[in-house]
């Protein structure tokens, strides 16, 4: 009984222990490159009965070699997805099993296991879980509500693909004039919805560039926006400027010259009477007396 017990308790131990070897974890970016370490003990010995596996286990159920020495040649195009990104990092034959997966993929994530086996006998390494990290994908700046002063808005940010968790900040890039500017007491974030800036109370001294850092684990991008602060119009300022366009409306509605539908006429030649009674300022009363004369006689015959 004592026996049983004994060796329960380290079967439970090894279990224990295994299981926390086994989540070793690895962390790498995506795109770069990552060596998973494996030391054997077989190293010394010059063996022709040397077999090296690396397994993986990834998201379909059973485990795949990915990569294999045996019988003196390596195999290492045993996976698809992995196929001329894998390699043996170091020499294998003097202990060093350890593998090489350049230009990483999100689907490469996956537990790794080294598997080392000489004449029958067998040194089990510990699992590797690799982690692919992917960085934020550059995220969208925008502005919610009216830019007028006193107003309150909101500047949104957001990226749609990346490793979780994505952590965002907002800084108060350059004020209007350029110059490096400072958070207010107005700036307003929330640490439940940190992509959102609240800017309470809009004045001058928080317009400018703001820019808004989009980062986790495995780096950092950014997007910006600008926020021009306009003047609020008052009620009698409306009033007078709804006066003013209609009064220049009336204006120029009365400039507009109109064109008559009359056709255009010619003047009229004076008549031969009108060319008589035509007064010439030189002529003397003496002068045009005759000429009246001459024209009743003229009648007369």
């Amino acid at each position: 009984m004592l026996l049983s017990s004994l060796t329960f308790v380290l079967l439970f131990g090894y279990a224990l222990l295994w299981t926390v070897i086994a989540q070793s974890v690895l962390k790498q970016a995506e795109q770069e490159d990552v060596v998973l370490p494996c030391q054997h003990r077989f190293g010394h010995l010059q063996s022709k009965n040397l077999d090296i596996e690396w397994l993986l286990q990834d998201s379909e159920p059973n485990q795949k070699v990915v990569i294999a020495y045996s019988s003196g040649a390596v195999y290492q195009n045993l996976s698809a997805k992995l196929r001329g990104r894998i390699s043996f990092a170091a020499d294998y034959l003097l202990g060093n099993a350890s593998i090489k997966i350049s230009s990483l993929h999100s689907t490469d994530s996956g537990l790794y296991t080294c598997k080392v086996k000489n004449e029958g006998i067998y040194d089990l390494k510990t699992a590797i879980n690799l982690v692919v990290l992917v960085k934020p994908s550059k995220p969208k700046c925008w502005t919610e509500g009216q830019s007028l002063q006193g107003n309150d808005i909101k500047l949104q940010c957001n990226s749609e693909n990346g490793t979780q968790p994505i952590l965002y900040r907002w800084i108060h890039v350059l004020d209007t004039e350029g110059q490096q500017a400072k958070f207010h007491p107005g700036f307003h974030i929330d640490l439940q919805t940190p992509e959102i800036l609240l800017l309470r109370n809009l004045s001058y001294a928080k317009a400018g560039r703001y820019e808004c850092k989009a980062s986790n684990e495995a780096g950092e991008k950014s997007c910006f926006v600008n926020v021009a602060i306009k003047r609020k119009m008052l009620k009698h300022q409306r009033r007078s400027s709804s006066m003013h366009n209609l009064l220049w409306g009336q204006q120029a509605q009365a400039l507009v010259p109109v064109q008559s539908s009359l056709p255009r006429t010619e003047p009229l030649a004076p008549s031969s009477l009108e060319l008589g009674r035509t007064r010439h300022p030189l002529l003397t009363h003496q002068q045009r007396k005759p000429r009246l004369t001459r024209v009743c006689q003229t009648r007369h015959i």
